[in-house]
């Protein structure tokens, strides 16, 4: 495969809408990512010069090995729009087809496309066509529901289309992100289909990661929601893979240094304005695994500029550290976290 992709390392920082931004992925590769992506992007976005569209897709070389995923559902839009985003040289060119929102779902992109498979060969084909030596690869969900499933198909479609690699997010889409994901079916791929792939699907931690290597034998993994908050996640799973020595989870203070720098970039990215729901959103996912997350929120929703910001930062981590705050049900935070609930908690 002339598109294989090339990458150091077995972790890949997924894209997720509002939070694989610049600052994200900035972070990710200081940990060592060893590849992240922007957020999805409207294909059509970038063909009409919309700023947000055009905005998703810029990286900085400091980013670099950057993916660009792209949606759409118009192979002839998708096909000029890949020349364009050929042009920026990212590491990887992918297509959505594994968004289950409806709101996505119901315009015949995302998951949409594991149904309407003419139609998503002629797209990944037509991607192929303007990529060029650029890797092009789908992200695809196993199927429209457990009792549907049909990954294996869509992903032989995709690869005699032009696709190098393949990603799997091991769930249905009907099942969203709340069902255990159905890892075999990232295996039975990895054994069939003649390309790369990336397994994807409720990988929290370093060992999860190492477990679905081990598990389905998949190229690389596909780190999300494991990683908002959690950088350590890349470089506690590279040390594991290197050496099979484990690592304590970071200190209060390893946390504090690294969501300063984080929000810092949020705000030089955003401005102070912009940026403050973004930068409240990461103080609550860097600190979500220690008491007091009660108290941070009540504190953190009225801030209003950037001062209050750092020193709310410094003096929730002092509290943590002198065990100030009371013992909390912390697994309770953890699952309305993996629920998405604490997502959107500051809108």
């Amino acid at each position: 495969m002339s598109g294989k992709l090339k990458i150091e390392g077995k972790l890949i920082a997924a894209p997720m809408a509002e939070i694989s931004d610049s600052p994200f992925r900035i972070i990710s590769k200081k940990f060592g990512a060893a590849m992240t992506f922007t957020q999805m992007v409207s294909a059509e976005g970038i063909l009409k010069n919309n700023f947000t569209s055009l905005r998703y897709l810029t990286f900085a070389r400091e980013e670099r090995p950057v993916a660009v995923q792209i949606l759409g559902n118009d192979p002839g839009i998708i096909r000029e729009t890949v020349k364009e985003i050929a042009k920026f040289k990212p590491a990887m060119i992918d297509l959505n087809s594994g968004c289950p929102v409806t709101k996505v779902t119901s315009k015949k992109m995302g998951s949409a496309l594991l149904s309407e498979r003419e139609l998503f060969g002629e797209i990944v084909k037509a991607m192929k066509d303007s990529a060029g030596e650029i890797p092009v690869s789908v992200k695809l969900r196993i199927g429209p529901s457990k009792n549907d499933i049909n990954v294996i198909e869509n992903a032989k479609v995709a690869v005699d289309n032009g696709a190098d690699v393949v990603i799997i997010h091991a769930r249905a889409q009907d099942e969203e992100y709340e069902a255990e994901p159905h890892w075999e079916w990232i295996e039975k791929a990895k054994k069939e289909v003649n390309a790369q792939i990336v397994g994807n699907g409720s990988v929290f931690n370093y060992k999860d990661a190492s477990r679905m290597i081990s598990e389905t034998g998949c190229d690389f993994v596909l780190v999300g929601r494991g990683a908002i908050g959690n950088p350590f996640v890349f470089s506690r799973f590279n040390k594991f893979y290197e050496t099979g020595e484990e690592t304590a989870e970071p200190s209060v203070a390893e946390i504090k240094e690294t969501l300063v720098e984080h929000i810092k970039l949020i705000f030089r990215e955003y401005g102070v304005i912009l940026g403050l729901d973004k930068a409240k959103k990461n103080i609550i996912w860097y600190f979500k695994r220690f008491n007091g997350i009660d108290f941070l929120i009540e504190n953190l929703i009225p801030l209003k500029n950037e001062n209050d910001i750092f020193a709310l930062i410094e003096n929730h981590a002092k509290k943590i550290e002198d065990g100030k705050y009371a013992d909390s049900d912390i697994s309770l935070t953890d699952k309305k976290f993996k629920e998405r609930i604490v997502f959107w908690l500051l809108k």
